[in-house]
């Protein structure tokens, strides 16, 4: 038991912080590694931020890599993101 709380510890530490911030739905589904994920939810469940925690990640682990968000309008993907 005493190795798995260090474990969780060292874990929290290395997680970034909007990672560690996220409830546990929106954290599994950011650290998803599967090609095809998807999200059956209902409003204000944390969709949007969600996805956009899973391109920082992305983008912290293939710099340089290009990620694509899309919205109905430009001015919608910047408030959201």
């Amino acid at each position: 038991m005493r190795a798995t709380a260090a474990w969780l510890r060292i874990r929290q530490k290395l997680e970034p912080a909007y990672v560690a911030a996220s409830f546990d739905q929106q954290k599994a589904f950011m650290l998803d590694t599967g090609k095809s994920i998807g999200a059956c939810c209902g409003r204000r469940s944390g969709k949007s931020m969600g996805l956009a925690g899973r391109l920082l990640l992305a983008a912290e682990r293939f710099p340089g890599e290009m990620s694509l968000y899309i919205s109905q309008t430009k001015n919608n993907s910047r408030m959201i993101v």
